[in-house]
């Protein structure tokens, strides 16, 4: 709810997300007419869908591009909620992208999505290791994971899991190679070794 005051002008001070689609949302639940900022966001909107008419594009493309870059995000730690919270937009809007079922999404959608993926992929680890964790256990594969993320068919295996692979086989390297080292050492032993051997044990119990 916008907070209480003598302000009264709508905008960034009662709505910080104005100037986005959350921000025209807000507008409409609240009743306020709609400021500056939304209303040159939905001029540009308006232009843009104008725009695609004019060229005969498409309004609607595939979800696929939309949804490996949202995964790929959520892999280095980025969750929906600052996401969302940072494009100005509701949550559940990227939920929607991300669902199975969904096999397209509007031009502009994608559009954001991949502007800002190309900004936060490369620059570093998200903030929220829980993120990191829910999606690697789901093995969605991160930005360093992919050749071509619009185009590729199959999706890549994650780098992660290879390592985690490699240190597993590693493991049962090991763990192997102690054994037979233990069973080569039990065959070289007289039956007087043994004898010692179990009169010690014996003795230690």
């Amino acid at each position: 709810m916008p907070p209480r005051g003598k302000i009264t002008a709508p905008g960034p001070v009662l709505y910080p997300v104005c100037g986005t689609a959350q921000g025209i949302y807000q507008h409409r639940k609240h009743g306020t007419p709609r400021c500056a900022p939304c209303r040159a966001f939905n001029a540009e909107q308006t232009e843009q869908i104008k725009r695609d008419i004019y060229l005969r594009r498409p309004r609607l493309v595939p979800a696929r591009g939309s949804q490996r870059r949202l995964r790929a995000l959520m892999a280095i730690g980025w969750p929906l909620e600052e996401m969302a919270r940072m494009w100005g937009i509701g949550r559940t809007v990227l939920q929607r992208v991300l669902h199975p079922d969904t096999v397209k999404v509007s031009r502009a959608r994608a559009e954001l999505i991949e502007r800002e993926y190309r900004r936060l992929a490369f620059a570093g680890a998200g903030p929220s290791a829980r993120a990191r964790t829910w999606a690697r256990n789901r093995g969605f594969p991160g930005p360093m994971d992919w050749d071509d993320i619009d185009r590729q068919e199959r999706e890549p295996v994650p780098g992660y899991v290879i390592e985690r692979d490699h240190q597993e086989a590693l493991v049962i390297d090991r763990a192997v190679k102690k054994m037979l080292a233990k069973r080569e050492r039990r065959s070289r032993l007289t039956p007087a070794d043994r004898q010692a051997a179990r009169a010690r044990r014996e003795s230690a119990a």
